[in-house]
């Protein structure tokens, strides 16, 4: 390295020397300028000098970095060669500038203050220089690539397989593809440095895709082209019909298989006596103890707001009347409805004390009545 510094050294003063002479030579055509105040010079001669520093500075690291064949072009031999060159080249610009001195190039045409020759000299040295480095930074970048990839070589050869399970689940079910691979999926486009991977879909979302597409096929064939299975609607139709039976065959079970479609007024004391315990305990405050009316109608008189007959009777007590009365048919069965509309009827053609003024339309010809006989209903004794 030494050495290398003393030939670059005796380099810039053979062309310190070189420059002197032939600015001496030009005196009689140029005013007395030296070279320690030429800035042209001064400038041109600390560029050279930086360069040389840096290749000196480079040599080293590629000295350092390199064991080899690189090693043995950078040692002292090449060098003393660069070195003998540029002696070598500085003797024929001296010649050069001797000429020179004699011809009117340097009369006409001097560039700050310096003999042309002398300013391409110092210009060509730099350019070599700048190529020196060029190529120097150029091996290294090689040296450093080369050992990046031999590094990347050892990391994927010493990465452990997955195991048998492992590939099973990750690369077979879910498509997972190892970190060492994903090199080769890389796609071309870059987002603000970010890279994208061009995978697959993983395999379990295509096989229920591909499960999808042949369940609608098989639902296409079955439902509209063969008929073999029921349609939405007729399943609930046939649900609803198994719902229906199932709930006929209970209320005939338990006995309460009455609605307002077969409502009857019933004549045993048994039930009439259930039906004015009933009424007594719940209708009784609208409709008075004797059917005389309070808030709610007269039960008494033939004046009916919603019908006279056991269906409709029946169907106010079941869901409710608009006039504000409540449904009872989620407290009381269908039998005990029966009862209490059977027992309201024993109030028609009596004389309750203090009777509500009449409601509704007056039926006169009231075929039902004579379902409930008299004596049936006179055995009720109502109280007051």
């Amino acid at each position: 390295m030494m050495r290398t510094i003393k030939s670059i050294t005796f380099v810039i003063a053979s062309l310190i020397s070189l420059n002197a002479y032939s600015q001496t030579t030009a005196t009689a055509v140029k005013a007395s300028n030296s070279l320690s105040a030429n800035p042209l010079f001064i400038a041109m001669g600390v560029l050279t000098a930086v360069l040389l520093l840096v290749i000196v500075i480079l040599s080293g690291v590629l000295r350092t970095a390199v064991k080899t064949r690189i090693r043995e072009i950078m040692n002292s031999k090449g060098i003393k060669t660069l070195s003998v060159f540029l002696l070598l080249f500085a003797s024929a610009d001296m010649m050069a500038q001797e000429t020179a001195a004699r011809s009117s190039l340097y009369e006409s045409a001097p560039i700050a203050g310096m003999h042309p020759a002398g300013f391409y000299s110092l210009f060509v040295v730099m350019l070599l220089e700048l190529f020196v480095i060029l190529w120097l930074c150029l091996l290294i970048l090689r040296i450093i690539v080369k050992k990046e990839a031999a590094a990347a070589e050892v990391v994927a050869e010493t990465v452990k397989e997955p195991s048998f399970l492992n590939r099973i689940v990750l690369q077979k079910l879910l498509g997972v593809t190892p970190v060492e691979q994903e090199k080769d999926l890389l796609m071309d486009h870059d987002y603000d440095g970010i890279k994208e991977l061009d995978n697959d879909l993983p395999p379990w979302w295509k096989y229920g895709f591909y499960l999808t597409i042949l369940s609608g096929v098989i639902y296409m064939i079955s439902y509209h082209v063969t008929h073999t299975s029921k349609s939405s609607l007729e399943e609930y139709n046939e649900e609803m019909a198994q719902a229906e039976a199932s709930v006929s065959a209970y209320r005939t079970k338990m006995a309460l298989n009455v609605d307002e479609s077969n409502a009857v007024f019933v004549t045993e004391p048994d039930k009439l006596e259930n039906g004015k315990s009933i009424y007594l305990k719940n209708c009784s405050v609208c409709h008075g103890n004797e059917g005389q009316g309070l808030v709610g109608p007269n039960f008494a008189d033939k004046h009916w707001i919603y019908g006279d007959k056991p269906g409709d009777m029946f169907k106010v007590v079941k869901n409710g009347a608009n006039n504000g009365m409540k449904a009872w048919k989620d407290e009381l069965s269908p039998v005990e409805m029966q009862n209490v509309i059977a027992y309201i009827h024993t109030f028609l053609g009596t004389n309750p004390p203090n009777p509500k003024e009449p409601q509704g339309v007056l039926v006169e010809d009231n075929a039902e009545a004579t379902a409930a006989p008299a004596d049936s209903a006179k055995s009720i004794e109502v109280k007051s």
